[in-house]
């Protein structure tokens, strides 16, 4: 029942992404004893008139669910098919909140008993988070289990305890594999629009405009463009190919003009986690001064901007071509919002520019 339990925080809130659900997502955690054990989204099926999504947990185990509105269900587990779908999580989360109920089956009905504690600070393998920490107890017959489950926005579980009898038992996150990074939201139609200090006029527009192999790379496509509303004009500054890993966005390719720069060995757009005082590196190839880059986390603080109050981490960033040619100056990287400043001067100080988050769109529906 616990297994049973922890596959719903791979479920997903429609207002609250604490359960992401994409297909191909796959958890690996770390149970007390030190091995590992692996969840994974493989795709969607029916439950009679229900369409669910279906998870597997370990090597053959497999759940059926769904999220709505108003929460998280199971419809089917290990076998069993309930009469009445059991309800995981009661949306939207909030602090106190309590529900239970019980769920039949030909094999015998589970009770159930959940309440929300709250925000709490988790760190594990996988990195710091601020998590809801959810309480439950599931019985079944004279067995009964209890236990504690932490939920991370964009993520999902981070960590898990249960307790049957005396025994207690566990996971933790060591990394999760699919899902876009929190920091950096990659999906294809993503758009977000800057307003800036060097032309009231002209936004500048980062967009995800394709989805693309490079080798055998799924990549996505990230469009820099600056775009002028009152001219109806808009230009392609450069393209960048990226790929989210367990571990950061990766870049793979720089097209700038007429020129592409191949990437030898992928470097990091953005490291997950991101940690104070981290520092990388990447460097393109091309026949004549490819860019050559260098990133170091600085800090985190408060920053307001056009599309509102966002927490972000300030990273400095120089960006050389040649010997003679650099950019350098500061990025500020916001969860579930991305990029949402950033400011930047030529060397030699003939141009600078602040650009500043106006909106964030995802995909149209």
């Amino acid at each position: 029942m616990g297994v049973l339990v922890a596959l719903a925080l791979l479920t997903g809130d429609p207002q609250e992404d604490y359960f992401p659900l994409k297909e191909g997502t796959v958890w690996t955690y770390e149970t007390v004893s030190g091995r590992g054990f692996v969840k994974r989204v493989l795709g969607t099926d029916r439950v009679g008139e229900a369409a669910c999504t279906l998870v597997q947990l370990g090597e053959t185990e497999k759940h059926w669910l769904t999220a709505q509105k108003d929460g998280v269900r199971v419809h089917r587990s290990k076998g069993m098919t309930y009469d009445t779908p059991l309800l995981l999580f009661k949306f939207p989360l909030k602090a106190g909140d309590r529900w239970d109920g019980e769920a039949g089956s030909s094999e015998g009905a589970y009770r159930y008993d959940f309440s929300k504690g709250g925000e709490e600070d988790v760190e594990v393998t996988a990195g710091k988070f601020r998590a809801y920490r959810i309480d439950w107890t599931m019985t079944r017959g004279e067995t009964r289990v209890r236990g504690k489950t932490w939920l991370a926005r964009g993520v999902g579980s981070v960590k898990e305890s249960y307790t049957v009898g005396d025994r207690e038992t566990g996971l933790s996150l060591r990394r999760v594999q699919g899902t876009a990074d929190p920091y950096f939201p990659l999906a294809k139609g993503n758009r977000w629009t800057y307003r800036t200090d060097y032309d009231e006029n002209t936004d500048i527009v980062h967009e995800v405009a394709a989805a693309e192999k490079l080798g055998e790379v799924e990549c996505l496509v990230m469009e820099y463009k600056s775009h002028n509303e009152k001219e109806k004009r808009t230009r392609v500054l450069r393209k960048e190919w990226l790929s989210a890993t367990d571990e950061g966005v990766k870049v793979h390719q720089v097209v700038r003009g007429i020129s592409t720069f191949p990437v030898e060995a992928p470097f990091f757009k953005l490291k997950s986690p991101i940690r104070k005082g981290d520092e990388w590196k990447g460097a393109t190839k091309g026949a004549e001064n490819p860019p050559r880059y260098h990133y170091v986390v600085e800090e985190e603080e408060d920053v307001e901007v056009p599309a509102g109050k966002f927490r972000a981490w300030k990273v400095r960033f120089k960006i050389e071509s040649g010997e003679r040619h650099a950019a350098e100056g500061h990025e500020w990287w916001a969860k579930n919002a991305g990029l949402v400043k950033f400011e930047l001067t030529i060397r030699g100080g003939d141009f600078s520019m602040v650009a500043e988050l106006k909106e964030f769109k995802g995909p149209p529906k």
